[in-house]
């Protein structure tokens, strides 16, 4: 390779890295917004409708959890290996596992959640 294809690739890399850290950074940033903003809702309606706001927590977990399975098994009925890469399921800690799909044990799902 000639120094200038390697100059070259250098700053193509240099600019990636820079990219890379722009979206890693908006992205921590967008999750502690929506972080607050589903606190911030959910305490909210669970206040006004004098519900008990773990209560109302814990439905909106359990929306969330048939939103996301729902998702993950649309995919991988047509896409098996991308599914199984973003399934972050498998990835979460042991109690947190168990947890997640106890769910299913004791509130199956509907057909819709809401």
């Amino acid at each position: 390779m000639s120094e200038k294809v390697i100059k070259d690739l250098l700053e193509i890399v240099n600019l990636l890295t820079g990219e890379v850290r722009d979206l890693r950074q908006r992205v921590h940033w967008q999750e502690a917004q929506i972080r607050a903003l589903h606190t911030y809702a959910v305490a909210k309606i669970a206040d006004l409708g004098g519900e008990d706001r773990q209560a109302a927590f814990d439905d909106i977990k359990k929306v969330h959890r048939d939103y996301y399975d729902q998702d993950i098994s649309e995919i991988e009925s047509k896409f098996p290996l991308i599914a199984s890469d973003i399934d972050i399921r498998k990835s979460m800690p042991a109690e947190e596992q168990e947890w997640w799909y106890a769910l299913d044990k004791y509130y199956p799902k509907q057909e819709d959640p809401i």
